[in-house]
This record gives C-alpha cells, sequence and structure tokens, in this order.
C-alpha cells in the first residue's frame, strides 16, 4: 500500500473525480446509468470536484435555516414597524391614599398638638401616621385597610 504525504494528499483531494452513479445520485442519473448498463457502457457523473460539492451542501443548509427563521423574522419586522402598544406594568399596584387627613394629622403631630385618644401627647411619628389613617378611614376616604389581628393558636 503506497503512503502519501501530505501535499499528494491535498491534490488527490482537490482533483476532479469522477463517479460511478450510485444510490444517492438524482433519478435522472440513474436513469442514464440503468440505460447504459444495459447497452454495456458505464454511465458517469459530471466530472465535479468535492470542493464545489461542499459549498453546494453549506448552501442547501444556509436556505434550510433561512426559511425556518423566516416567521421569527417576519414577526419581528411587524413589531418594529407596528404602532407601540401601551406599556403595561407588571408591577402590583399600591393604593395611593388621600393625603389630606394623614397630612393634617402629620402637621399636628411636627407642631406638638397632637394628642392620644387618651389625651397623652403623641410623640412617635407611626403612631401618628396610625391615627391619620384611622380618621381617614372614620371619614370615609379610600385608605389602605387596617391590618387584621392574628390569633394565637392554643396548643
Amino acid at each position: 500500500m503506497p503512503t502519501h504525504t501530505p501535499k499528494e494528499r491535498k491534490k488527490r483531494r482537490n482533483k476532479p473525480v469522477t463517479k460511478v452513479v450510485t444510490r444517492t445520485a438524482k433519478p435522472l442519473q440513474r436513469s442514464l446509468a440503468r440505460a447504459s448498463r444495459a447497452v454495456g457502457t458505464v454511465a458517469a457523473t459530471p466530472t465535479v470536484s468535492p470542493a464545489t460539492i461542499t459549498k453546494r451542501k453549506r448552501a442547501k443548509r444556509k436556505e434550510a435555516v433561512a426559511k425556518r427563521r423566516e416567521p421569527q423574522r417576519k414577526a419581528l419586522t411587524e413589531m418594529l414597524t407596528s404602532k407601540p402598544v401601551r406599556t403595561v406594568s407588571l408591577s402590583p399596584k399600591k393604593k395611593k391614599s388621600n393625603p389630606g387627613k394623614v397630612e393634617k394629622v402629620l402637621g399636628e403631630f411636627k407642631a406638638g398638638t397632637l394628642r392620644s385618644s387618651s389625651g397623652a401627647k403623641v410623640t412617635k411619628r407611626k403612631q401618628a401616621i396610625v391615627i391619620g389613617l384611622s380618621e381617614a378611614r372614620q371619614a370615609g376616604e379610600k385608605v389602605a385597610p387596617a391590618p387584621k389581628k392574628k390569633r394565637k393558636r392554643k396548643k
């Protein structure tokens, strides 16, 4: 068996190849081969270099990928060219309280005139906010509902 150097192998690879028609050949070539076999001659496919065959395969693959991506491309261009749709916030909406009563109560707290139901002076800001919210609820304003009290479980 002869050994070939890399250069010789490369030359052989790029050399045009004459192929005898096989199962992978096109139907027309197959029928030509059958006819020539019946007459007694051997039909060969046109001379095509392996590089050309590779190029054709790549082109076919590229076309297949482009076909698959066509619907995505159409949808994307339609999205970009169409009129903008109203944006919707995904974060939950917070209830906006009416600042009327709460602001007044906080103003009293800052002035130092706010008193609790027992008559003691209010010294904590959180307590002043709670008083303002409860007064707003009594007045019928839309504010956040009062927190539910948790029950202790008996063991």
